[in-house]
């Protein structure tokens, strides 16, 4: 008989890896929706961008101003 885990954590890694491959980036407003949609679904952890530099990946250039925007959920790790 199969085994199963009794507990099982997901980490949300679409805002951060999808939005960084994109030719076009989206408003950090936009963002910021959809990530705290995310957080609202239960996810325990969201990636939300990367502090790189914007001539390697323009779309992550407003990083910054992105975690600003979120309104954090508490016990939700970004």
């Amino acid at each position: 008989m199969t085994s199963y885990p009794k507990f099982v954590e997901f980490h949300e890694e679409g805002p951060r890896e999808g939005f960084q491959i994109e030719k076009q980036s989206f408003p950090p407003a936009e963002r910021a929706a959809l990530i705290e949609a995310l957080a609202d679904s239960g996810l325990s952890q969201v990636q939300v961008g990367s502090f790189v530099s914007p001539r390697a990946v323009p779309t992550m250039a407003d990083t910054e101003e992105l975690f600003r925007l979120i309104k954090k959920k508490p016990g939700t790790r970004y």
